[in-house]
């Protein structure tokens, strides 16, 4: 499968597990480029959740596959409700939505980015670094 950061490096506004004027350690990654950005896949897979979260705005989970196991990707703070529906096959690079400022958690628009081994991921308990997760797919 093939893999892709959904927008250049130079636009990350806050790695994965850093604390700065955080209670807690960052679950994510977070690019910040224009507000209203198309917001490509970074990977093919299904749709598997789009739900409203009072902290993360409007979200959107694609499952994606990692070498025959099944990861899912959160695509939080979305600009508005994606016009993808639950089930919908995407592609690298497809458009899943916009980049907002949606939810108690942002402090300005940006895409909050999460990679985990369940669903349910995005919302708690395991994450993986999507930038090492995303680099070690693409260097694959």
């Amino acid at each position: 499968m093939s893999w892709r950061h959904p927008f250049p490096k130079k636009t990350i506004t806050s790695r994965f597990g850093t604390t700065k004027n955080r209670v807690t350690a960052h679950r994510g990654l977070d690019y910040a480029p224009k507000e209203g950005s198309p917001i490509p896949a970074v990977t093919g897979g299904t749709i598997q959740t789009i739900k409203w979260s009072s902290i993360l705005g409007w979200v959107l989970v694609q499952s994606g596959w990692d070498g025959g196991k099944t990861v899912f990707i959160g695509y939080c703070h979305l600009q508005e409700k994606p016009t993808l529906k639950v089930g919908d096959r995407v592609k690298k690079s497809d458009i899943i939505g916009k980049v907002g400022n949606t939810g108690s958690a942002s402090r300005g628009a940006h895409l909050h980015l999460t990679i985990g081994p369940k669903v349910t991921s995005v919302f708690f308990g395991v994450v993986f670094d999507p930038e090492s997760f995303i680099d070690n797919e693409i260097n694959a």
